[in-house]
């Protein structure tokens, strides 16, 4: 009975004309701006941007490509799956229910907490569903700053491949032992980025465990900041004149991460990098169809 009026009618002969009293029942968000959501809904289906889907400043990479997925696989669904949850607190899509706790349904925008985060801005729908979904399966995220408890480790990633979004092939490789070489031949390589190439071809859809170095176009060995993205291409070898007027092999793709269009000039991973930088960066994918 949320977000919609609710009639109260009393009278002695005839109900359409005596008395009605109309009640206001909020959204299950309430301090959400429908109108708000509702235009980031638009633009997520019709408008035809599921990259618009953004984290910001969470730790929720991993429901960032689930839903961004979801958006730009089954508009339709994931439209009605977003309203109901916004308007009734709960939503359910193929096997996979979502049902919030109240610290997360009563969660008002702020400038001190999510989904405004330091003037980070995360779109009000993306709150919704991802902080909802991951709420659901791990209560002691309260949708808000538990960075540790907001990780998306890979046997949700799988779960909710399979029992939200429906895909009927789901495996991974290399994500549960996220550590990269610190040494390895040309072959190795070769073999690695062939074989995501693979994946690609035959119509998987890739859903990457890398190191953040990798798409930041930095390389810090002192820490380990796993994140995941959706690759959208294959891995191609470009050449390219390095610094010092080298023709150097480098690997340029294409990926959506952070809210950003992979296919324009604001994508991550702005200019190709080289293959020490990729190996030393990349762990495995989740592959779903």
């Amino acid at each position: 009975m949320c977000g919609r009026f609710v009639s109260v009618k009393a009278y002695i002969d005839d109900s359409e004309t005596e008395g009605v009293l109309k009640i206001w029942k909020h959204n299950r968000f309430r301090w959400f701006d429908r109108m708000l959501v509702e235009e980031e809904i638009k633009e997520r289906t019709d408008d035809k941007k599921p990259w618009r889907v953004n984290q910001s400043g969470t730790s929720l990479c991993g429901m960032t490509c689930i839903f961004y997925l979801f958006a730009k696989d089954q508009p339709q669904a994931y439209k009605k799956f977003a309203k109901e949850l916004f308007r009734t607190g709960e939503a359910t899509f193929n096997k996979y229910t979502v049902k919030p706790s109240i610290e997360v349904l009563e969660k008002k925008p702020n400038t001190k907490g999510f989904p405004i985060n330091g003037g980070i801005y995360m779109p009000l729908v993306d709150y919704i569903t991802m902080a909802g979904t991951r709420n659901t399966d791990n209560p002691s995220y309260k949708g808000g700053e538990e960075e540790f408890q907001a990780i998306n480790w890979p046997p949700l990633m799988t779960s909710l491949s399979e029992d939200l979004l429906g895909y009927k092939e789901v495996s991974s490789k290399g994500v549960y032992t996220p550590i990269s070489p610190i040494v390895y031949t040309s072959i190795e390589t070769q073999n690695k980025i062939e074989d995501i190439n693979k994946q690609i071809r035959a119509g998987y859809k890739l859903i990457l465990m890398i190191d953040s170095d990798l798409i930041e176009n930095v390389w810090d060995v002192n820490s380990l900041d796993l994140h995941w993205i959706v690759l959208e291409s294959e891995i191609i070898e470009v050449k390219m004149l390095n610094q010092k007027g080298q023709t150097e092999e480098l690997l340029d793709f294409r990926v959506y991460s952070y809210g950003t269009n992979p296919f324009d000039t604001s994508r991550y991973l702005k200019r190709p990098i080289n293959v020490n930088h990729f190996m030393n960066n990349y762990n495995g994918y989740v592959k779903v169809k």
